[in-house]
């Protein structure tokens, strides 16, 4: 859907309690006087900003909000995060919860773990992981590999960069 206002209608006429949706794409359908919001947004594919928190819960204050990550490669939702109006204080809205059957580790260049608040590298582990790619990346640098933590089992090497919060 393109139209904001086209949007704000269909939520109410169709009764939606729940959308999950890219935070670009929600900002720009949310460009409407009337504008309406499904009791539960799911918003990942790229960072919440702080503005469209507080529009979301100014327009609708009992919307449950989430925070969520899953790349293409582990085929499913890894974490997720219930956002409040306290985490709009924090620089980068976080996510908190690993979600069930999943493995995430942050990890430095030698595979290590890090302590909290170093930056590392997102690994996910679990049984959704996707087998691999058919064809080889032009870096050559495995994605997939053993897991130092878990015997026979194997992590994805996401390339996103993250950090343990207390």
């Amino acid at each position: 859907m393109q139209d904001a206002q086209v949007f704000a209608d269909f939520i109410q006429t169709r009764q939606i309690d729940c959308l999950k949706i890219v935070p670009s794409h929600l900002s720009a359908l949310l460009d409407s006087p009337q504008a309406r919001l499904p009791a539960v947004l799911v918003l990942g594919g790229e960072a919440i900003s702080v503005g469209l928190v507080e529009r979301v819960l100014q327009l609708r204050p009992d919307c449950r909000l989430f925070n969520h990550y899953g790349p293409t490669e582990t085929t499913v939702g890894v974490l997720v995060h219930p956002v409040t109006l306290a985490d709009a204080q924090l620089p980068g809205i976080g996510l908190s919860q690993v979600l069930p059957n999943n493995q995430v580790y942050v990890l430095d260049a030698r595979q290590q773990l890090v302590a909290s608040g170093e930056l590392g590298e997102l690994y996910i582990g679990g049984q959704q992981l996707a087998r691999g790619y058919l064809v080889d990346s032009a870096t050559e640098e495995p994605v997939f590999l053993e897991s130092p933590f878990v015997p026979g089992e194997r992590l994805y090497r996401s390339g996103d960069l993250a950090r343990y919060r207390a």
